[in-house]
């Protein structure tokens, strides 16, 4: 007999799994035929991330906006400037070195992430770099030279990233500090 739990689990495995699939359709004919692939397996990695970033990030946004002087958003309106105009010309100019931060941690946390892009990648042709890296391993060897390379290449894009928004980042995360 099997449990509700195994059944709920055997359910949301095969959403997972096939979150990037559509289901058939008729009127698009046979592979054969040269009807194009829908299928796209990254979705479900895509939606992952949008779904778990999305909270810390609108955290650290949160709490970076409440450090803001209020008085600024005040002049503002006492000049007549309209909401969206104090967002757009006021909080968004300052909010440039929290958005500089906070997209390479996100980054950084998504191009080194392991564990869900194997769980929610199907074959290695799929997988991101970070996890393809294991494809060198087989059962009896293991590549370590291939993987010392393409550990270092990989590495590349999150130092890429913090060099070219250095300024930006090292900002960001200090301008709460108070001396």
């Amino acid at each position: 007999m099997v449990s509700l739990n195994e059944t709920s689990f055997r359910y949301s495995e095969l959403l997972v799994n096939n979150l990037g699939r559509r289901a058939p359709d008729d009127r698009q004919g046979s592979q054969e035929g040269g009807a194009p692939d829908d299928h796209h397996p990254q979705t479900g990695l895509v939606l992952f991330h949008i779904a778990f970033q999305a909270g810390f990030c609108t955290l650290f946004m949160r709490n970076f906006i409440r450090a803001l002087p209020f008085e600024l958003i005040e002049a503002a309106r006492v000049e007549g400037v309209a909401e969206w105009r104090i967002f757009w010309f006021v909080v968004l100019p300052l909010m440039k070195p929290a958005i500089a931060a906070l997209s390479v941690l996100i980054f950084t946390f998504i191009w080194n992430d392991y564990f869900w892009a194997i769980v929610l990648t199907q074959g290695v042709d799929t997988q991101p770099v970070t996890a393809g890296i294991t494809s060198f391993n087989a059962q009896y060897r293991a590549a370590y030279h291939l993987m010392s390379a393409g550990s270092i290449v990989a590495a590349l894009p999150p130092v890429a990233m913090f060099f070219l928004m250095q300024r930006h980042f090292i900002a960001g995360l200090t301008l709460g500090a108070v001396k």
